[in-house]
């Protein structure tokens, strides 16, 4: 028997070597944004969790996020070119910033209007809420497996908080962010691209 494997969703992770000089900087100058830009992210369940949606503060035109947003754009293009898509044509949706605390969560979710997502994870705590992500497709009916589930069964994954982690993703996968239960601030990026016409 032959098998093989079609309409698979890939999920990408990098670090960011030069995380450890960034931080510090980054999350103060995020604490003072957060005083001075109202939050996005009108009409989700989860109003509480701070965010810059919405285009409230764009990531991508802030000069203090370039050396991290050059690096971003790098992995982007690399994750394209593994890919086969035409990462000239990619220009940005949207960026942006979430501070969780204590209780903050984020619903399930995709971003429509864009082609690639990502994650930065700027500050956590080994026990900040992780990302999950959940199969785009939909089963009629439950399956039941033998053992243990392989990676292209597999029906919901989950990612830690590490900082200085990008996950590159399909805007149409499906994912969250579980309740923040520590006291420990957890603040990731989040950007979006779509293809020119």
């Amino acid at each position: 028997m032959i098998l093989d494997e079609f309409f698979s969703t890939t999920i990408a992770n990098a670090k960011f070597e030069k995380h450890s000089e960034i931080e510090l900087d980054l999350v103060e100058h995020c604490h003072a944004l957060k005083s001075k830009v109202d939050s996005g992210g009108e009409g989700w369940i989860s109003n509480k969790t701070y965010n810059t949606s919405d285009g409230r503060h764009d990531l991508l035109k802030d000069s203090k996020f370039l050396p991290l947003n050059n690096w971003v754009m790098d992995m982007v293009n690399q994750y394209c070119i593994n890919l086969g898509i035409d990462h000239s044509l990619l220009t940005s949706t949207g960026s942006w910033f979430n501070i969780y605390q204590k209780y903050d969560y984020q619903e399930k979710h995709v971003h429509p209007n864009s082609i690639i997502s990502c994650i930065y994870i700027l500050a956590a705590s080994k026990q900040s809420a992780k990302v999950y992500f959940t199969t785009p497709l939909n089963d009629m009916f439950h399956v039941k497996y033998t053992g243990k589930q392989q990676q292209q069964t597999t029906q919901q994954i989950c990612c830690q908080s590490i900082p200085g982690t990008l996950i590159i993703f399909p805007s149409y996968l499906p994912h969250s962010v579980e309740r923040h239960d520590t006291d420990d601030l957890r603040i990731s990026l989040s950007y979006n691209f779509k293809q020119l016409n």
